[in-house]
């Protein structure tokens, strides 16, 4: 698989889960506040659209969604 199918492969991942937490991009980037975590609704959707990003920013996503697995069946 090449890079990027790898990013799409990880913007669906990623996305589906924030989309089965009900919450928008915008919520979003309040819950991250919440935990310490400095995002602009900006560099949220530009890392979506990409899908490239660190596995950090995974964790911190799956923390602010407060979910502790991730489903990438």
């Amino acid at each position: 698989m090449n890079k990027e199918k790898w990013a799409r492969e990880a913007k669906l991942v990623l996305g589906s889960a924030i989309k089965r937490s009900g919450l928008t991009y915008e919520q979003l980037v309040v819950r991250l506040a919440e935990i310490g975590v400095e995002e602009t609704l900006a560099s949220i959707k530009n890392k979506m659209r990409r899908g490239t990003f660190s596995f950090i920013f995974v964790l911190q996503v799956m923390r602010a969604l407060d979910r502790d697995r991730l489903d990438i069946g």
